[in-house]
């Protein structure tokens, strides 16, 4: 038994969507030509032995690991020192040119170094 209420639901069959035998038989036919071509290119791109989602040599060891964390926790609190440095004159630039002035001036306030602090750091150390 079929019941038709007049409920339009929203589906993707369209007219445009439909496919002739023809048509199907076509694409099945592209299907292994295609992907032929894309394995020649992968094995050009990364080698014959290899899929292209290997661990980089430097990543393979431990130890290698180790010391590439090590130089990103450095390189991480030099720049925050950086920042900590350039925010202090910040600040203390503004306030020595509102003494000068005698008034204060327009404008968002520096941020206070606390604020600085708060935000989260970030290393780049997978971009090559």
């Amino acid at each position: 038994m079929v019941a038709l209420d007049g409920t339009k639901i929203k589906a993707n069959a369209s007219l445009s969507a439909n496919r002739t035998q023809e048509h199907i038989e076509e694409e099945v036919r592209k299907m292994p030509a295609e992907a032929g071509e894309r394995d020649g290119e992968e094995d050009r791109l990364f080698g014959k032995d290899s899929r292209g989602d290997e661990i980089p040599e430097e990543l393979k060891d431990r130890r290698s690991r180790l010391a590439r964390l090590k130089e990103c926790h450095e390189r991480l609190a030099r720049e925050k020192e950086e920042k900590i440095r350039a925010q202090v004159e910040m600040v203390e630039k503004r306030k020595a040119e509102e003494e000068a002035a005698g008034h204060k001036q327009r404008g968002r306030k520096p941020k206070e170094v606390a604020e600085v602090l708060q935000e989260e750091a970030k290393s780049k150390a997978n971009v090559r």
